[in-house]
């Protein structure tokens, strides 16, 4: 470091604490260098603010820079020339180079050397990112900072450093979202490389740069306590299942609910071309979401616009399309449909939502995408288009042994089907903070947006997640959730805890609850796993633990409502259940009652019981729906 009178990185962080963001110099009074290279680093500190918040990471438009190519020598790639901005730090590379010919290739003083890159034994995937940093430079480096005419450094220089580098999956992940003080990373490319072969060829380089960066709008709701409840990525997958379910809907229409040769009146061309409205809207808003070029204020007025184009929908449909044949009519069965849809757009709430359009009047975003999704679902459901249901969730299988630092201990999850139709699951891991916990295929590759298929009912999904054990302990939780119904279909597992020197958790295949009948006026959709229930009714029903411990066991009961939509009232006496391993399993009973409001709602049924020190559960969360 250069001779200062106070240091810069010290002085800045205190400038900045107190919100300071120039120097002005005073008169007759004497100039420090302080004050010089603090009014330098305010500014700086400011365009790299900028950058960060309000433009993004990525390359601009009119470069190409950083994108990585394929060169045909072994063990090596190209670097295209141009720059990238990291943070609001702009790295800037000359001219194309290769991975063994960039700047900072085989210089010994980098805190981490850049190495030589080796051929893999087995397919494995890397990425490639760029390392940013800054550091200083004096006359011992640059002789040209002495100025010869009274030869002394009068200055130093502080210089923009980069280097790309490469990082193995799974084993280095953590450490791309963990780069070390005073450096950013940022991802450039994926490498999909083939056991036993030295080359890299362009099949397998996969660009992950965002390209054409100009300011940047994201979409962020908060709650009381600041945390993001509503995203931009909550929002694309609201306005994806809003053009998904419609043109669901209107396939169906035009091929089963219509012979595919019929002929449409005027009247059905009118309803069809009313629903195609939506599908455009829609297809627009995920332009806009992509591009990253709307925020809040312009997703009110998206949302503004769905509005109006679904409540000309439910208009065409109610004052034309349901006027249709004879008696009864010929879309009678769309009645309560249209009517379901009318009270969502325009009444003031709907059990415990707020209406569509008293969201947008309010200018409360987070109300107005909770309602969209109820739209999108009762959409789907008018097609046959999404799951209805539910899933179980359990895990399955651990490693044997006590948890050791350094080991990758994989766990395994099964999905357990109950739903309409097949579908893709977003499975969050839960809570963000601890040991590094990827979900993987079966050979260890994490799975893009730790997105799964799961199958109709019936069907298993197994979910794999690898675990990096560090020192201490560490929670774990899966939140799996259907993308075309997430509102009715998700489930959250028990929260287990990893503690390194200890055994992991033990499967909960050896409990299992499911229903064991239910009695009128309630039915069950053996297909779904739906209960309906008359409002106003009381629904009663009988479910049946599995006790497969190899023991005689006491199970502590637990029986909440979830997501409910309306009021329901449920009525379980028993808090345990005694199943002996002769009987294999045994039964307890209650009642849900749905009151005058009441839509829908999920019932979480759990059973527990301590064996030899550790928890085995099992549980099973049932779909609601009350009727007239």
């Amino acid at each position: 470091m250069g001779d200062y009178s106070r240091d810069p990185t010290e002085r800045l962080t205190d400038s900045t604490s107190k919100h300071y963001i120039a120097v002005r110099m005073q008169q007759g009074v004497p100039l420090l260098d302080a004050e010089w290279n603090l009014l330098y680093d305010l500014r700086r500190h400011e365009h790299e603010t900028l950058g960060t918040m309000f433009i993004g990471n990525g390359v601009p438009a009119g470069s190409d820079g950083f994108f990585i190519f394929a060169v045909g020598d072994a063990n090596d790639f190209g670097i295209r020339m141009g720059a990238c901005i990291i943070n609001g730090k702009i790295a800037t590379n000359d001219a194309d180079i290769q991975y063994t010919t960039q700047p900072n290739f085989g210089n010994a003083d980098l805190d981490d050397p850049l190495p030589s890159l080796t051929t893999p034994v087995s397919n494995k995937q890397f990425i490639v990112y760029l390392d940013v940093w800054q550091r200083e430079v004096d006359a011992q480096e640059d002789t040209a900072l002495v100025d010869d005419r009274i030869g002394v450094e009068t200055t130093t220089r502080v210089k923009r450093e980069w280097a790309v580098r490469v990082a193995g999956v799974p084993e280095d992940l953590l450490l791309l979202d963990t780069p070390p003080e005073g450096h950013v990373f940022y991802r450039l490319a994926t490498i999909d490389r083939e056991g036993g072969n030295d080359s890299i060829t362009s099949d397998m380089i996969t660009d992950l740069r965002d390209t054409q960066l100009s300011v940047q709008r994201k979409i962020e709701i908060r709650d009381a306590d600041g945390d993001i409840i509503v995203d931009s990525s909550r929002f694309q997958q609201m306005v994806e299942n809003a053009r998904n379910n419609i043109l669901s809907f209107i396939r169906y229409i035009t091929t089963q609910y219509n012979a595919i040769t019929a002929h449409m009146t005027a009247a059905e061309v009118l309803g069809l071309q009313a629903a195609e409205h939506i599908a455009a809207t829609a297809e627009t808003g995920l332009g806009l979401v992509n591009s990253e070029s709307i925020g809040n204020r312009g997703a009110l007025k998206f949302l503004s616009q769905m509005y109006d184009v679904e409540n000309n929908f439910m208009v065409v449909w109610r004052d034309v399309v349901l006027t249709l044949g004879g008696t009864p009519k010929k879309y009678a069965s769309y009645q309560n449909f249209i009517t379901r849809l009318d009270e969502r757009l325009n009444d003031q709430t709907v059990g415990s939502l707020t209406g569509l359009l008293a969201a947008l009047d309010a200018g409360n975003l987070e109300e107005a995408v909770a309602m969209q999704e109820e739209i999108n679902r009762l959409i789907g459901t008018a097609s046959g288009s999404i799951p209805i249901g539910s899933i179980q969730v359990f895990l399955a299988q651990s490693p044997a042994g006590n948890l050791i630092q350094g080991q990758i201990a994989r766990l395994q999850f099964t999905v357990r089907s109950f739903t309409t139709l097949a579908d893709t699951y977003t499975v969050a891991i839960l809570p963000e903070v601890g040991w590094q916990r990827l979900v993987v295929d079966s050979s260890g590759n994490p799975i893009p947006n730790n997105r799964i298929t799961v199958g109709a009912s019936g069907s298993e999904t197994t979910i794999l997640v690898d675990v990096t054990v560090e020192t201490g302990s560490s929670d774990l939780q899966l939140l799996i959730t259907s993308d075309s119904n997430p509102d009715e279909i998700t489930q959250l597992t028990g929260l287990y805890v990893l503690t390194e020197g200890q055994p992991p958790p033990v499967g909960e295949d050896q409990v299992q609850i499911s229903i064991d009948i239910v009695y009128p006026p309630a039915t069950l959709d053996q297909i779904s796993g739906v209960v309906t229930v008359p409002r106003n009714n009381d629904g009663g029903i009988n479910l049946r633990v599995f006790n497969y411990t190899g023991q005689d066991v006491i199970f502590d009961l637990a029986v909440v409502t979830e997501n409910a939509v309306g009021t329901w009232t449920i009525n379980f006496a028993a808090t345990q259940l005694t199943v002996t391993s002769a009987a294999g399993s045994g039964t307890f009973a209650g009642s849900v009652t749905p009151l005058s409001d009441a839509v829908y709602m999920q019932l979480h049924v759990t059973a527990t019981v301590v064996i030899q020190g550790s928890t085995v559960s099992g549980a099973i969360i049932i779909p609601f729906e009350a009727t007239i």
